[in-house]
């Protein structure tokens, strides 16, 4: 067999993955020794149930696609190529061959395993220290990128009470690993900072004591949208400044680029085709300027509404036309559905509330403002884009519980 055949069967074989890296390895095929190649691949999964392999046990697939990462040994046998999937378990950053052993990084750290038969064991024997250096700067392009996107945070009134009771980290300890998962975290931030004391305090003043910028800062936002009903001028710029110094940016009508993405936060509300002008194209060709995703945060729709408006449907088909990816909805309070219009756009029309104090509010939805969720997206250049919901519930003292 000509080596171009093999490498058309290869192809086929490998057929809807993204190679990231490969590395050469000796693996035992019938009790002799091969030589083999190990690589790092980006593969959709489509509603895979199951179980894969991996030396720290088992690791269940979900139900809906995810773009996840895999490791494949590839060997010629018999003149044909064949490929053996190894794991999806570990989400890796690094791939490394030392002394006929593989190092694989993740989240930053660095380990060393050994290759017997078909499965990666972890050796006893740590990477060698000469390289970490080097190892840990060393760059993939993965064409991945991964997002999570939260609703409505809100940490004045009987929030900012409550976490001064319980603490941040007891009242997210549940929801950090989930956030913590993703690249950047968004979300959209209806409690603004307050250089004075408002004149007239009231239920609907939900402006947000300097020291629970803690609370931010626990969640490890990367970007928070002002764009919306409850800051206005003044608040959202002394906020800006506040949340700089605490590491997140402030989106306020302005396009700005974090990684490899473009984030932009908008009020369209109320919510009417007049919004959708030549101005608001003019921004999103801005962001597509600055980055091929763009994600756009947008304030709109009407409260305790459970299922999107026409005009936000109209709204969302005015975005993706203009460039948006990602349509990420606030200000109905509770969750609305995600739609997937494309193979490489997503709208969630309402992420619902996410850190709040409406328990026992008139809302006329009952517990539904309690209901949240985290959106993860994934997002490949070529293989398209795939999202999945981790539920949550608010509880009284707010805490963010599974449910």
């Amino acid at each position: 067999m000509t080596s171009a055949l093999l490498s058309v069967l290869l192809a086929a074989a490998l057929d809807g993955t993204h190679l990231v890296a490969s590395v050469p390895i000796v693996t035992t095929v019938d009790g002799a020794a091969e030589r083999a190649e190990l690589r790092w691949v980006i593969r959709r999964d489509e509603n895979e149930r199951g179980v894969v392999p991996h030396d720290s046990g088992w690791m269940q697939y979900g139900s809906t696609p995810w773009l996840n990462h895999h490791l494949a040994v590839v060997t010629t046998r018999g003149g044909a190529p064949s490929v053996r999937w190894m794991s999806s378990a570990v989400e890796l950053d690094g791939l490394f061959v030392e002394a006929g052993d593989v190092v694989l990084r993740s989240k930053g750290t660095l380990t060393r395993y050994v290759f017997r038969g078909w499965r990666l064991e972890r050796s006893d024997r740590p990477p060698l220290a000469s390289l970490t250096k080097a190892r840990l700067a060393a760059r993939f392009d993965t064409g991945l990128l991964h997002l999570a996107a939260v609703g409505d945070v809100m940490v004045g009134r009987a929030t900012a009470k409550a976490l001064d009771v319980i603490g941040v980290e007891a009242a997210f300890s549940a929801v950090k690993p989930v956030l913590a998962r993703a690249e950047v975290r968004l979300g959209n931030l209806e409690s603004c900072f307050s250089s004075a004391p408002h004149p007239s305090p009231g239920a609907l003043d939900l402006t947000a004591p300097v020291r629970r910028l803690d609370a931010l800062r626990a969640l490890g936002f990367d970007a928070l949208s002002l764009a919306n009903n409850h800051c206005d001028a003044d608040d959202a710029a002394f906020s800006r400044g506040l949340l700089l110094d605490a590491g997140v940016v402030g989106l306020v009508d302005e396009p700005v680029r974090l990684g490899d993405v473009a984030v932009l936060g908008l009020k369209l509300w109320p919510t009417s085709s007049a919004l959708l002008d030549e101005a608001l194209a003019a921004k999103l060709r801005r962001a597509r300027a600055l980055a091929s995703n763009v994600v756009v945060l947008v304030h709109w729709g009407d409260e305790y509404a459970q299922t999107p408006s026409p005009a936000q449907r109209e709204a969302a088909a005015w975005l993706f036309a203009h460039g948006a990816t990602v349509v990420l909805g606030a200000h109905p309070h509770v969750l609305q559905p995600v739609e997937q219009p494309g193979p490489n756009t997503l709208v969630a029309y309402s992420l619902g509330n996410f850190v709040f104090d409406q328990q026992g509010y008139p809302t006329g939805v009952g517990s539904k403002t309690e209901e949240t969720v985290v959106l993860e997206v994934r997002v490949h250049r070529t293989l398209g884009l795939t999202w999945r919901t981790t539920p949550f519930r608010i509880t009284a003292r707010a805490r963010l519980e599974p449910r």
